[in-house]
């Protein structure tokens, strides 16, 4: 079962407590809202949990692959969205890009209508959605083909797009959840954390 558990969490920076004791769990089918004023460390424990940095304090452990999106915009501006795609998909997942384009997560998120523009004129909404795509592909495949259920991290992903791309994109978590997948999301938007299972406040 997919699964996280995380023990007494603590971050400082400069000498300044950003987190401190932070302990929950989540399991297959959970969908957890992390939620909080700014600067109360939703992004840095995203960070942590993915990797990017490390914890001062406590312990975590995460059962199952894990997929990243951070806020920021990590694609490559300069370059088309065949071309990011061909960088994400080469981890493992090549030989399912073509079926992507044309029935899968790259057709249902209407990326492949954008393959041969240059991501820099792309609009916010369809960057995110092409990182969204990105991180999941690292996911790994079931014997169909399938993208595997994991854990989803999720700094802010509704922050650029407009109503109709966040309907999209939450009914697609609510799925990714539902099909044995952990999502944990950072987030202020009403549609986001309206398909939350669970909600965790940082102060």
């Amino acid at each position: 079962m997919i699964s996280a558990e995380l023990e007494g969490i603590s971050k400082a920076y400069h000498g300044k407590t950003i987190l401190s004791d932070i302990s929950f769990t989540g399991r297959s089918g959970d969908i957890i809202g992390l939620t909080g004023a700014n600067g109360t460390g939703k992004t840095t424990l995203l960070k942590i949990l993915s990797g990017v940095i490390r914890q001062d304090g406590g312990t975590f452990r995460l059962k199952g692959n894990v997929a990243y999106v951070p806020q920021d915009n990590t694609l490559f501006e300069d370059m088309t969205v065949m071309d990011n795609l061909h960088l994400a998909y080469s981890e493992g997942a090549a030989a399912y890009l073509k079926s992507d384009i044309q029935t899968g997560i790259i057709h249902e998120f209407g990326i492949d209508e954008y393959l041969k523009h240059r991501v820099g004129k792309l609009s916010g909404g369809t960057k995110k959605k092409l990182s969204i795509i990105c991180a999941l592909c690292r996911l790994g495949r079931d014997a169909e083909g399938n993208i595997k259920p994991g854990i989803l991290l999720l700094d802010e992903p509704g922050a650029s797009l407009d109503m109709t791309f966040k309907a999209e994109i939450c009914d697609y978590f609510k799925s990714f959840a539902e099909g044995g997948g952990l999502v944990l999301i950072a987030s202020h938007e009403g549609c986001e954390i309206d398909i939350c299972t669970r909600i965790v406040k940082l102060d």
